[in-house]
């Protein structure tokens, strides 16, 4: 037996079989720092399609706590769950809430690792500070919900710039559409369920 010769053949055979090993780990780096930067990215969107002083609430709120912003959360369960389904229309206007939010919940399982992925950008430095920077004073101006009574109505908010002090305006928008959404999908059950028990009747 060459003991010289399989001496000599062991130290390649051991680099080829911790090759495969090494790419994988790099591919899978690689895929983790991209993923990341996906979630920060829709995380930016999103942020940047809400009203500055929600921001402020984000910093404010803690993992396992009070959502920092209630309709959004909805938003991001109903969109996610399919009970909510936005119109081409909708993710058309790239910029508006219903659109970010419907991309957010690609890159995010859900609105708690959307809202932490938040913290940490909002957390890490000046970046957004700015955005948020007259969030207290614009806190003593709000003024009432106006009702919102048609689909028109809270698209029109949604879509277009709304200044702080109508943040409750916004959410109120929010919230009419997510139970506008609850309440067909809750028809169409009850109408597939009456369906399948005259069905059963009748056989």
């Amino acid at each position: 037996m060459d003991v010289t010769s399989t001496a000599h053949v062991t130290p390649a055979a051991t680099t080829a079989a911790h090759a495969p090993a090494s790419s994988a780990a790099s591919a899978g780096a690689f895929a983790g720092a991209l993923g990341d930067q996906q979630r920060r990215l829709a995380a930016t969107d999103v942020l940047g399609s809400m009203p500055p002083m929600v921001a402020e609430q984000i910093v404010k709120s803690v993992p396992g706590g009070k959502s920092p912003m209630g309709a959004v959360e909805e938003l991001f369960k109903a969109i996610k769950s399919g009970e909510m389904v936005p119109t081409q229309e909708q993710l058309a206007a790239k910029d508006c809430i219903i659109a970010t939010t419907a991309r957010a919940t690609q890159a995010f399982e859900s609105p708690e690792a959307m809202w932490s992925t938040m913290r940490q950008m909002l957390g890490s430095g000046p970046v957004l500070q700015d955005a948020v920077s007259y969030a207290e004073a614009a806190q003593q101006n709000t003024t009432p919900a106006a009702a919102i009574s048609t689909r028109e109505e809270a698209n029109a908010i949604l879509g277009g710039p709304i200044p702080n002090s109508k943040l409750n305006w916004w959410e109120t928008a929010i919230r009419f559409l997510v139970d506008q959404a609850h309440l067909a999908a809750m028809s169409a059950a009850g109408a597939a369920n009456a369906t399948a028990s005259s069905s059963k009747l009748v056989g």
